[in-house]
């Protein structure tokens, strides 16, 4: 246990340093060659009178004369003007208006014929683009969410979000990003139509970055979701350089937007939020929003859900989708049983940052010491965290069962004002399972 004294020491005393110290002082160095403004180089005062006076009057004289010549340009420009347009226009007699144009000369090129041809766009033209995104056009839905945010200068606002989803049965079940819906109070799906409705979460997982939705309607539009063939390569549904279409709401306002490009990688690592995952590397254009959207090839199947973007100023084209084929077993189980077996759980609730809410397992601690809200997150197995990503990241590496070393920070009061304290325990690794009725995790870890 080390404790760290925030309390500086005091500055000396003042009045112990010497009257005469130099410190922060500067001379004075009067200014050489200083005249005052009378006689020699200055004009006496009387001069100065006169020229004053002077000055004045050729402004006077010459603020007058500007004056009389704007008025005699303002007043020949009227006269010059009737004279040529034969008065006003509601004077005018006809044809005296061709006057305006005298000296231009007339010309007439005859007809200009253009290459034009009928046509009309096909959407229903197999194999094309416009073809597939007939066919699952409907099945992409909007979602947008709100969530109440207590803010120190603010007060308690409602914060909007939003972010797209894809239906998955006819009678309401919706997949989408979990980041979308994340910590929302209020969930609604938009479908193309315009028809809202209230969703109620059946399940998420973080790790996966994936949620289950539910709506109350009926007869709705569905994707289908591609797979490998059993027995062969999990991702041998799709092929690089192969075509994909997204469909999303991009900037949570433009519902139902198409884009195009290629599948430019298969099983890329990728580290989300400190979470690795394994994703498909796409060129489609993806922005905010269209997180949760649609993937789909050109036979019209879901091939991904998409996912993420890489941002930065030469950073163009590259985006991120959830396969298809990791997507069903998540979607099954979070329908299921509202969770995913076998994920990494600490116990630990954050309310702002690393700053600890609730521990959930403070009966397994030893020594007397336990966990309380107000501690801040400082390491986990020996690494300084920054954010809650961090500790996801050494989480995923760890089996139910095993154990991590933190460090928290405490803040305790002592006799000169509040002073750090820096705990250890030793956490056991849990099963995430959420309790019933359903609720989401709040930030755990």
């Amino acid at each position: 246990m080390a404790y760290f004294d925030e309390n500086q020491p005091q500055d000396e005393d003042r009045e112990s340093r010497e009257p005469d110290d130099p410190i922060g002082s500067v001379e004075y160095t009067p200014v050489e060659d200083y005249r005052p403004r009378t006689g020699g180089f200055y004009a006496t005062m009387e001069e100065e009178k006169r020229n004053r006076k002077g000055h004045i009057r050729r402004t006077l004289v010459a603020c007058v004369t500007a004056i009389a010549l704007m008025g005699a340009a303002l007043f020949g420009g009227i006269v010059i003007g009737r004279s040529t347009l034969g008065g006003t226009p509601g004077t005018q007699s006809p044809g005296k208006w061709e006057n305006l144009y005298a000296g231009t000369s007339s010309v007439n090129r005859g007809d200009l014929a253009l290459n034009v041809v009928e046509s009309t766009a096909d959407p229903s033209a197999k194999g094309t683009i416009p073809a597939v995104v007939e066919q699952v056009k409907d099945t992409v839905v909007e979602i947008r969410t709100e969530t109440t945010v207590n803010s120190v200068y603010y007060g308690n606002y409602v914060e909007s979000g939003a972010g797209s989803g894809v239906i998955l049965s006819s009678d309401g079940l919706i997949v989408t990003c979990n980041h979308v819906i994340d910590g929302a109070e209020t969930i609604r799906v938009v479908l193309t139509d315009g028809s809202v409705y209230e969703a109620e979460v059946y399940g998420s997982d973080s790790w996966s970055d994936l949620a289950l939705l539910h709506i109350d309607a009926n007869n709705l539009p569905y994707a289908s979701l591609a797979n490998s063939a059993s027995g062969t390569d999990a991702y041998s549904y799709m092929a690089v350089g192969e075509t994909v279409i997204a469909i999303g709401n991009p900037l949570g306002e433009l519902g139902g937007s198409v884009t195009s490009g290629i599948i430019s990688a298969l099983g890329r690592s990728v580290t989300v939020e400190g979470i690795p995952m394994t994703l498909m590397q796409i060129d489609a254009s993806v922005n905010p929003g269209n997180s949760g959207g649609g993937l789909f090839n050109m036979e019209g199947h879901l091939i991904g859900i998409v996912s993420a973007k890489s941002t930065g100023e030469e950073i163009e084209g590259i985006g991120f989708a959830i396969p298809s084929s990791d997507v069903i077993p998540i979607v099954q189980s979070l329908y299921k049983q509202g969770y995913v077996s076998g994920r990494p759980f600490l116990g630990l609730y954050f309310s702002d940052g690393l700053q600890i809410s609730s521990y959930e397992y403070n009966d397994e601690l030893s020594g007397g010491n336990e966990i309380v809200s107000g501690d801040v997150l400082y390491s986990a197995d020996g690494i300084r965290l920054e954010s809650v990503s961090g500790l996801k990241t050494i989480l995923a590496g760890k089996k139910i069962g095993d154990t991590v070393e933190i460090q928290v920070v405490r803040y305790v009061r002592g006799n000169y004002g509040y002073v750090q304290q820096v705990l250890d325990f030793t956490l056991l690794v849990h099963e995430y399972a959420p309790s019933l009725p359903m609720t989401d995790e709040n930030g755990a870890s």
